[in-house]
């Protein structure tokens, strides 16, 4: 039993993390190093023999953020700000159609984009689409594009 869990360290999201930062959004070499360097694990406790400084601690410190802010009382205030938002976007679509009809190319979309924003709005806040608004368009493209970025190529 014990082989069994020998390398449980590689069922992490660790791994993952730091390719898709280094594939994806082209994270530099050195800075990539910093989660070679972290053997201390993602609980609150470090692993026994860890030499990584508390402040190094990348999987912790993600992890900490993550339960900190989306679970428990951190994801209530998270919750309202995307309620109130998608609730606002979607009566202002309402009242802007009005009684007529109003034709959407791609209603998935349409709804997609909505609750988006709503999202972003909710982690990020209203700023982000405020001094970027084509921020959108590109979280979009990169969606689509994710799988090419992960194999470290360009897009088509």
């Amino acid at each position: 039993m014990k082989a069994l869990f020998k390398g449980s360290w590689v069922c992490t999201s660790i791994p993952f993390v730091k390719f898709a930062l280094g594939h994806a959004f082209g994270l530099p070499a050195k800075a990539l190093s910093l989660y070679d360097k972290d053997d201390s694990g993602g609980n609150h406790v470090p692993h026994p023999g860890s030499t990584v400084d508390a402040r190094n601690r990348i999987a912790y410190r993600d992890y900490e953020s993550l339960t900190k802010f989306l679970e428990g009382k951190g994801l209530s205030p998270f919750w309202n700000r995307f309620s109130y938002s998608i609730t606002e976007r979607l009566h202002s679509m309402y009242d802007h159609i009005g009684s007529d009809w109003v034709y959407y190319e791609d209603l998935m979309k349409t709804i997609g984009d909505e609750a988006t924003t709503a999202i972003i709005n909710a982690l990020c806040g209203p700023y982000l689409l405020a001094l970027c608004p084509e921020f959108l368009e590109s979280f979009w493209v990169f969606d689509r594009n994710l799988q090419t970025y992960l194999q470290g190529e360009a897009p088509p």
